[in-house]
């Protein structure tokens, strides 16, 4: 199998202990640790991971978390484990924007096969064009298939083949402007550090 995503944050002292297996390098071009969700932020501004696996602590530092990483890194795609899971806080965090909520500890192999039943997820989303216009670069999750989005598409197209340098995206709180820059960097660069 093909390394399939960039990198991923491992928070928590368990994860961590059981991130560092190596077995993650099928999946994830580099696998990064920080000791808790606090240390998540300071993390995210060294790197910017495409997930984020994290121990939770509670539900409202968790939700106040998932806010913060949807803040800087709408892409970025979080999945809690929790030692002590409740209905309550996965319905929650699921409806925040978690993409999994799963029961913890995890040892080495559970948790291989939690990013794999991930990444199987997302790479049949992708593959089944439901979802994702086809003309979108493969790394972006840019969603939509109408005219809109194919225009929208395509003058990021025009936009990244002009080598225009800076580019400056402008737009409202949830637009999609870091998909934007995401999409011109891949079409410029083909991959590589964002």
């Amino acid at each position: 199998m093909a390394v399939l995503f960039g990198s991923v944050l491992m928070a928590g002292p368990k994860l961590a202990a059981v991130g560092s297996s190596g077995s993650l390098y099928r999946y994830f071009k580099s696998v990064l640790f920080c000791s808790d969700s606090r240390s998540v932020p300071a993390a995210m501004s060294q790197e910017s991971p495409e997930w984020i696996f994290v121990e939770e602590s509670s539900i409202a530092a968790s939700l106040e978390l998932l806010k913060c990483v949807r803040d800087k890194l709408p892409a970025c795609r979080v999945v809690f484990v929790s030692e002590q899971p409740g209905v309550d806080s996965a319905v929650g965090l699921m409806r925040a924007g978690a993409e999994g909520y799963d029961r913890g500890p995890l040892d080495a192999a559970e948790l291989e096969q939690l990013v794999s039943s991930l990444a199987t997820k997302h790479m049949s989303l992708r593959r089944s064009g439901l979802f994702f216009h086809e003309h979108c670069p493969a790394e972006v999750p840019f969603v939509g298939r109408s005219p809109g989005i194919a225009q929208v598409l395509e003058t990021i197209r025009i936009i990244a083949d002009s080598r225009c340098n800076p580019i400056l995206i402008t737009g409202a709180t949830g637009t999609g402007k870091e998909l934007a820059a995401l999409a011109v960097h891949q079409w410029r660069s083909g991959g590589g550090r964002f």
